[in-house]
């Protein structure tokens, strides 16, 4: 057994077509294979020979979203399971694959502490992202951690909907802002069965002002930000 000096993790942008994403270091078991993007995920893959052809794939049942940010990485259980029974022969394939797992451990805990993975997380999920809306929008799976930036011009209004779990399961605590650029009104409502509270009216209070959006339950969202006022 061997086990390569490559980063134990592997990051992607989703373009809407791909649905099968690979990774090349090796692993002793699929559950320790970890993905942040989990919507429509079918199955983790590893390779038959880890020695000779390390990694595998993480596969989808439907190509997540342009634009999606995807990162597999490895997750070694810090334990050791290992059991010598004295006067027994000594099992050398035990001994090794014992000694892989900790090199990879070894390997993970390294990645974290020079802020390679970590690093790529905090990357993309602490940058705002600003994507301009031009008319009415549904709020979308790639638009997490993103400022939607509203250009529409009076007397258009703008509508941003709060998708069902059903439709567009967002990962609890998604956070999605709204900046009102434009001159149109900017109004939300929730998706037939979604709770969207806020203390105001559902809009945005004038040009300039921003909402965020903030999954805090099971089809139940929270705005805050310069709501407008009940009159």
């Amino acid at each position: 057994m061997t086990v390569q000096d490559v980063l134990p993790s592997v990051s992607y942008v989703g373009n809407g077509a791909q649905t099968s994403f690979a990774y090349n270091f090796r692993t002793n078991d699929p559950t320790w294979i970890g993905v942040n993007f989990t919507q429509d995920l079918s199955g983790i893959n590893v390779n038959i020979d880890q020695d000779t052809n390390p990694g595998g794939t993480v596969e989808y049942n439907v190509a997540p979203p342009n634009g999606t940010d995807i990162i597999i990485s490895r997750q070694s259980p810090v334990t050791q399971v290992l059991d010598y029974t004295r006067y027994d022969p000594f099992d050398s394939t035990s001994h090794e694959n014992a000694l892989d797992k900790l090199t990879m451990i070894i390997q993970e805990l390294t990645a974290r502490l020079d802020g390679t993975i970590d690093g790529i997380i905090s990357t993309i999920d602490s940058l705002w992202q600003f994507t301009d809306v031009a008319g009415d929008r549904t709020l979308q799976i790639v638009d997490k951690s993103k400022m939607l930036r509203t250009t529409g011009t009076d007397p258009t209004i703008q509508l941003i909907t709060v998708p069902l779990d059903s439709n567009i399961d967002h990962q609890l605590g998604t956070q999605i802002s709204v900046y009102r650029k434009g001159t149109a009104v900017v109004d939300w409502i929730g998706e037939g069965g979604v709770v969207v509270n806020s203390a105001g009216l559902s809009s945005i209070a004038r040009v300039n002002g921003t909402v965020t959006f903030i999954k805090e339950g099971a089809n139940e969202w929270l705005v805050v930000g310069e709501i407008a006022e009940n009159p």
